[in-house]
């Protein structure tokens, strides 16, 4: 093609001028056109907006600046006469009376006429126009063809999509060239969240509301912040205003959300500050007796805000609102939560039906209590009543909840960690949907408001936060909150506008990957990369605890699949594993970084809200990829303390320290830009399996030998007859020794329940034939007479007999650590115990074939008859103080604990005696003096809720007991690390320092042995 063009060029420049009359420009014009085939004219397209208000002027040059962006030259034509003429266009029209009447709908109709393509946008409401220009010109600067926009109708999927920003106000005398610039920062934020199709807007009030409203007239008093003047009410009301208009003119609702420091009283002249913050704290039903009417007259509103006036007095201020919302924390004033309800109706509901107001009121909740119907006596019935709670209490609110919920996303919840996916924050949405919901309130600045004041300069108004590093997570939730089906090109094409055509798949690309390092790093049980605090036990069960990913549960469980040990092999004859966590880590890390670095190329990284975007995904990348290299050397380590050999731990420390000098390095490279650090929880996690594994030791294993044989058709001729083969065999089994090993036996025995070492080697060679028995004989050595306790897992009914004497069945309490790990289906365990004396004790263990000869395991211990073993029920507590109670078997917990009573149990069980400290007083008797172990089957809720104080016969035994703990939402057993000192007689044992979510069961003491 190239040669051909250079041809043509050849042959023009040679023919004479004269022999062709034409003029010379028309020629060269008639050579471009030739050299260039493939060139057009900009194409032309007229924005049409004969309804002139504010809002369709802001989406006239929305649609005309993102058309232009797309290579279109743009008119836009604005008034009653506007029209499209003689060319393609795009109008814009509201149509409330439509067929898409809902508000905030809209329709595009692309209309074919004289010629020409019309493409008529129609919302429901100004808001609904505004979405359709804006979603019009996506469709077409996506394809680059008039043509290809499709029709379309769309319906909101949230009523309420809003954000939630710190209340800016004046900080002293402003110039008015400050204030101008503030409100243009303003109205380019609030542009911001309406073409994200946010159409709310909650503001945050922390400050007295007597410095911004109107109450009662009084003068406000000097404030306990030099920062924020006594007598600034006045501007502020006006600075106020003008936001509030601000962000009605955008097509936001603005409002109002009271903390409880908005309400709480200011100090007086005369107070002491310090005094006042205190009394600031304490809950309003607590700072007098009697009624609540009494206790509000003894709550002057001098420097505050007296509670009745509160809401009136911010409404009557500024109608602009479309609401108020009171915060969590002011719930928190009503004192206990059966008597919120009314409380709320005669502080905050009444007051505003007798002022006739009809704005809604949000009621902030945190899961303590969800008011049924007619909770505030009625009074909702003439004012619009809705809840406001945190996300992270979806799944414990009532499905068919009796007001609607707000829910509040903020970017550090657990579930929404993925900062960037649209998957994410799609099955948020969808699960929002499951209940009576209103929609959310999105954390629309990184800090917390008072860190954005702090940052303020003095002298000039509170500024909005940056919209550039958030600009797509802001996208991803106000576009899915409006409609959650959205193509995955859509996103792509987002970043292509933002990043230019050339880098934006790139940064795409690199998102993409690292949200999925997010999500594997959330889905795994050690997400946050901490390890535990406690004794080398714990750290041992953090490493190999159970993880997303892998088939068999634990490292350990897999490291003895990979080597063929294991009973599931035997069966399925599978074997192998589930892909690896950490190489899909690996994987998407690296994809991540490389993404990254192409889009770098592209320059795509320029400037400060770009670059942060490019640290965070160099910080998820990273920590993806030294988790990696974590999970890699607790496998090896598994291996190690399997019996994997001495390279097995060399190769987890070098995996370790390759990890640090990952994490250390991405970490200095953040602290020279002022980002945050990549991960120090987890860098602290590996410098402490560093220095744990230098120290580990293979576990023990316990080989037992036998003799076996089989009995068919046996039956016994009286129950003192035993089975005795007539042939025997010899065979071993060989397990991991599950005692000594205090918290680790529950693990221990569910490896050894997979174990195919650990059964009685069955016979294969032919079927079982009818009542066909296996039968296993082993010797038993004891020092002194004594008993043994026994524990048969087999997949058939068994029997065990003890010096040719049935063994008596046991019962768990007495020994609650053999039972605590049941076995999986199909198989069945037995607890038994039986005498044996001093020397040899034969041990014959029976079982009856089915279809196949049956699985059969055998453990037994010996355990010291000369020391007293005592497991400590909860019903067994001497008294339960300050809310501690005790709760029955369910079956959520099959066994009953003692914990601070929650909601339901509080009712149920009576309310907390006032001013007692939560105690649970445990008294038991000892036999033999000696020395003893302690050790605590637990639950904690969350990772927050252990820290109990023990206390026995008066002396601190232990503080904090499972602090630091990352096993949580499962029972397992808690060691105290020390041996104590017991005489006999009977001791007390003090438990205190509850938190919520802690719950305790069963207690042992036993000996040190």
């Amino acid at each position: 093609m190239t040669g051909n063009r250079e041809q043509s060029k050849a042959v023009l420049l040679t023919i004479p001028r004269s022999l062709f009359p034409i003029p010379f420009f028309a020629l060269c014009l008639w050579g471009v056109l030739l050299f260039f085939p493939g060139c057009r004219l900009q194409p032309r397209i007229r924005v049409v907006v004969q309804q002139t208000t504010p809002l369709l002027d802001i989406a006239a040059r929305e649609i005309a600046a993102r058309l232009k962006q797309g290579g279109y030259r743009v008119e836009v034509s604005t008034g009653p006469q506007a029209s499209a003429g003689l060319t393609n266009a795009v109008i814009l029209s509201v149509d409330a009376a439509g067929s898409s009447s809902k508000p905030e709908s809209f329709r595009i109709a692309p209309i074919r006429t004289s010629g020409f393509l019309l493409l008529r946008v129609t919302g429901a409401d100004l808001r609904g126009a505004f979405w359709g220009a804006l979603e019009a010109a996506d469709q077409l600067v996506s394809v680059d063809r008039l043509e290809a926009v499709r029709a379309t109708t769309a319906n909101p999927f949230f009523p309420i999509r809003a954000g939630r920003l710190p209340l800016p106000l004046l900080r002293g005398p402003v110039s008015p060239e400050a204030r101008r610039e503030a409100g243009d920062q303003w109205r380019q934020y609030f542009d911001f969240l309406l073409r994200n199709r946010f159409n709310s807007v909650f503001f945050e009030a922390s400050e007295p509301l007597s410095r911004y409203a109107h109450i009662g007239g009084e003068a406000p008093e000097a404030s306990s912040s030099p920062s924020f003047p006594a007598d600034d009410r006045p501007a502020n009301i006006e600075w106020l205003h003008d936001i509030f208009r601000m962000a009605r003119d955008r097509g936001l609702d603005p409002y109002l959300a009271l903390q409880r420091s908005a309400l709480a009283p200011g100090p007086s002249r005369s107070d002491n500050p310090s005094r006042a913050r205190e009394q600031a704290d304490i809950p309003y039903m607590e700072r007098g007796s009697g009624s609540a009417q009494t206790t509000l007259a003894a709550f002057p509103p001098a420097g505050g805000v007296g509670l009745p006036q509160a809401l009136p007095a911010a409404l009557e201020t500024y109608p602009e609102l479309a609401g108020v919302a009171l915060a969590e924390d002011v719930m928190a004033m009503s004192g206990p939560a059966e008597r919120r309800g009314a409380w709320i109706a005669e502080n905050f509901l009444v007051p505003l039906a007798q002022k006739k107001e009809r704005r809604p009121v949000f009621l902030g909740v945190n899961g303590d209590w969800w008011p049924l119907p007619g909770a505030f006596g009625g009074v909702e019935s003439s004012i619009p009543v809705y809840l406001w709670a945190p996300l992270q209490k979806l799944d414990e609110s009532p499905p068919n909840s009796a007001y609607p919920v707000l829910w509040q996303a903020d970017m550090d919840t657990e579930e929404l960690r993925p900062w960037q996916d649209p998957n994410t924050v799609q099955a948020a949405i969808r699960r929002m949907s499951a209940r009576n919901s209103l929609g959310f309130v999105e954390a629309s600045y990184q800090d917390s408001p008072r860190q954005m004041r702090q940052q303020a300069e003095s002298g000039n108004p509170d500024r909005p936060p940056g919209a550039g590093q958030d600009w797509f997570r802001a996208m991803l939730w106000g576009r899915l909150g409006y409609s959650p089906e959205v193509p995955g090109s859509y996103w792509q094409q987002q970043f292509e506008s933002h990043f230019g055509n050339q880098a934006g798949p790139f940064v795409y690309a690199a998102t993409a990957h690292g949200n999925q390092v997010l999500a594997l790093l959330q889905s795994s049980s050690g997400t946050s990369g901490f390890a535990p605090a406690g004794e080398p036990e714990g750290l041992e069960q953090f490493l190999f605890q159970p993880i997303s990913g892998n088939s068999h549960g634990d490292f350990v469980t897999d490291a003895l699949y990979q080597r063929g040990l294991m009973l599931a092999q035997k069966q399925d004859k599978s074997g192998g594993s589930s892909p690896s966590l950490a190489e899909a880590l690996e994987r998407e890390a690296r994809q991540s970084l490389s993404a990254a670095r192409r889009a770098s190329r592209d320059e795509a990284w320029t400037g400060a809200d770009n670059l942060e975007f490019y640290r965070r995904i160099l910080r998820a990348s990273t920590k993806g990829l030294a988790y990696a290299g974590y999970l890699r050397a607790a496998q090896a380590l598994a291996r190690f303390v399997a019996g994997g050999g001495e390279d097995s731990r060399l190769r987890a420390i070098q995996l370790l320290q390759q990890a640090q000098e990952a994490l250390s390095a991405a970490e200095a490279g953040s602290a020279k830009e002022g980002a945050p650090e990549a991960g120090p929880s987890l860098s602290f996690s590996i410098g402490r399996a560093i220095e744990f594994s230098r120290q580990l030791q293979p576990w023990p294993w316990d080989r037992t030998n036998w003799e076996l044989g089989t009995l068919p058709g046996w039956q016994p001729a009286s129950p003192a007859d035993v089975p005795i083969p007539s042939e025997w065999r010899r065979a071993e089994t060989s397990r991991l020794s599950e005692f000594g090993f205090y918290g680790r036996q529950p693990r221990m025995s569910s490896i050894n329940q997979q174990l195919a070492a650990a059964f009685l080697p069955a016979e294969t060679e032919r079927k079982p034939g009818p009542g066909s028995l296996l039968v296993g004989k082993t010797i038993v050595p004891a020092k002194r007479e004594g008993r043994l306790v026994l524990r048969v897992v087999s997949s058939d009914p068994a029997m065990v007999w003890v010096r040719r004497r049935r063994a008596g069945r046991l019962s768990e309490q007495q020994f609650p650590w053999i039972a605590a790990s049941a076995p999986p289906a199909p198989f069945q365990s037995q607890l038994l115990s039986a005498p044996v004396q001093a020397g040899d004790n034969e041990v014959i263990v029976a079982a009856n074939a089915g279809e196949n000869w049956p699985l059969v395991s055998l453990n037994f211990l010996l355990p010291p008859e000369t020391r007293d073993i005592a497991a400590i029920p909860p019903r067994q507590a001497a008294r339960l103080e300050g809310g501690v109670v005790l709760t029955a078997a369910s079956g959520a917990f099959p066994q009953p604990y003692i914990s601070l009573a929650e909601a339901e149990t509080q009712e149920a069980s009576g309310p907390a005696p006032t001013g007692a400290v939560p105690l649970a007083l445990y008294r038991f008797q000892i036999r033999d003096p000696g020395f003893y172990r302690l050790r605590f089957w637990c639950y904690w809720r969350t990772v927050e809720s252990p820290n109990l104080t023990l206390t026995l016969d008066g002396a601190v035994l232990k503080k904090g007991l499972g602090l630091g703990e990352r096993v949580y939402q499962k029972w397992h057993w808690v060691p105290l690390e020390a041996a104590v000192d017991l005489g006999p007689g009977e001791h007390s044992l003090a438990i205190q320092g509850w938190r919520r979510g802690a719950l305790l069961g069963t207690i042992e003491i036993f000996p040190a042995w």
